[in-house]
């Protein structure tokens, strides 16, 4: 359902998702929260989607998976999780499961920072300090 909001139209979702994480699902073993982490992000949910990257990219509970972690961080940073903004923005920039992109990982750092996020700013500081790893 669009919504006009200063001149700007936004799309809100007709409804949220209806899985809910439970506080004790990150107190078990990965193995055993993966069912229902998947159950979460297959319904759209953020926070899943955050928590399944990690999960990808570690290989807690599943194979390492740089790509499928990429992935999955990218839907949550389109969600707008500084956190994720920032991960898959470092991942752009080591081309860890992703095409090496410096441009497109500054921007995601840079969204990060203007949220506030206090690690992404000290990533994007560095980074202008330091501009020796990028390639624009």
């Amino acid at each position: 359902m669009p919504l006009l909001l200063a001149g700007l139209f936004l799309t809100l979702p007709l409804r949220a998702p209806a899985c809910h994480l439970d506080p004790g699902l990150m107190s078990q073993p990965p193995e055993s929260r993966l069912p229902a982490l998947v159950s979460c992000a297959d319904e759209g949910h953020p926070q899943a989607w955050l928590i399944l990257a990690d999960h990808y990219l570690h290989g807690a509970g599943v194979a390492r998976d740089p790509a499928t972690a990429a992935e999955y961080y990218l839907l949550a940073a389109q969600a707008g999780i500084p956190r994720a903004q920032l991960q898959y923005g470092l991942m752009l920039l080591d081309g860890e499961g992703v095409t090496q992109d410096s441009n497109e990982a500054l921007e995601w750092i840079f969204r990060a920072q203007a949220q506030g996020y206090a690690p992404a700013a000290r990533v994007f500081e560095y980074l202008m300090a330091h501009p020796e790893p990028l390639d624009c």
